[in-house]
C-alpha cells in the first residue's frame, strides 16, 4: 500500500522542534510505522507563488485578518495553508499515487503506544474518511460559508446529507485526519471544491480546511464510511484527547 504521513511546516525553528518532538513520539508510539528508522522521509516544496494561488489574492483580501479574542493574525501564508489542506494538495503530483494518508501537524502528538495499524484498519473496513475530534470554528472567520454551501447544494442533486441538516460552525479537528486521497478527487467533493475556491472566501474571510472539509464529507459521504478514533492524540497545548 503507498500510505504516507504528511506534515505541512515552516522553515522555522521552532517548528522543526516540534517536528522532531512529534516525530520521537510517533517512532515510539505508533505501532509498525518507525520514522526514524528505515522509512523514507521526503520533502516536498509547496510553491505558494504559483498561478493557483497568487489569483485569488486581490484588493478585496487584507494582508493579515484579526479577529477579537485571538492573540495572532491570519496571514496569506496561513491562507495559502487553508486552501492547500482544503484542496490543494490533492493536485501535488508528487502525492498522486497516495493511497491512504494520515496528516498531521508539527505539534500533533501520539502520547500512548497504539497498538494497530490505522491504514490496515482504514483498508479493511473500506473507511474512507478518519478523525478524532469535532469541533467548531469561530464564526467571523467562517463568513458566509454555510449560506454559499446552501446555495450549491440546492443546485446539487447528489447530496448524501442536506446541508439543512449539518450544523452550522462544525468542523473536523484535521491537525489528525486519515483518509483515502482519490476520494477527494473522484467524488462530488472535487466540484465542491472548485466552487469554493471561486468565492475566495478563504483568502477574504480566512474559510479554514477544517470546516471546508466538514461540510463537504458531511454533503457527500455516507456515515458509514467516516471513523472517529479513540486514540491517545494530543495537539499543542488545546486538547489532549
Amino acid at each position: 500500500m503507498n500510505n504516507k504521513i504528511l506534515y505541512l511546516l515552516k522553515n522555522a525553528t521552532k517548528e522543526i522542534s516540534m517536528l522532531i518532538k512529534s516525530l520521537q513520539l510517533l517512532n515510539i508510539n505508533f505501532e509498525n510505522i518507525k520514522l526514524e528508522s528505515g522509512v523514507d522521509f521526503k520533502t516536498i516544496l509547496i510553491d505558494f507563488e504559483s498561478y493557483e494561488y497568487t489569483k485569488n489574492i486581490n484588493s478585496d483580501v487584507l494582508d493579515i485578518i484579526y479577529v477579537p479574542g485571538v492573540d495572532r493574525g491570519f496571514d496569506i501564508g496561513y491562507r495559502n495553508m487553508c486552501r492547500l489542506y482544503s484542496f490543494g494538495m490533492y493536485e501535488l503530483e508528487e502525492l498522486k499515487e497516495t493511497n491512504y494518508y494520515l496528516r498531521l501537524d508539527c505539534d500533533s502528538y501520539f502520547t500512548d503506544k497504539i497498538e494497530y495499524d490505522l491504514f490496515e484498519f482504514m483498508e479493511k473496513n473500506e473507511l474512507i474518511y478518519g478523525y478524532n475530534m469535532i469541533t467548531t470554528d469561530n464564526p467571523i472567520v467562517s463568513k458566509d460559508l454555510w449560506e454559499v454551501s446552501k446555495e450549491y447544494s440546492n443546485n446539487n442533486k447528489v447530496l448524501k446529507v442536506p446541508i439543512n441538516d449539518i450544523k452550522q460552525y462544525n468542523m473536523f479537528y484535521t491537525n489528525f485526519e486519515i483518509a483515502k486521497f482519490d476520494w477527494f478527487n473522484s467524488s462530488e467533493y472535487k466540484e465542491y471544491s472548485i466552487f469554493i475556491d471561486k468565492q475566495n472566501g478563504i483568502y477574504k474571510w480566512r474559510w479554514g480546511d477544517a470546516i471546508i472539509k466538514y461540510l463537504g464529507i458531511e454533503m457527500f459521504l455516507e456515515d458509514n464510511k467516516k471513523y472517529r478514533f479513540d486514540i491517545p492524540y494530543k495537539h499543542g497545548n488545546i486538547f489532549n484527547l
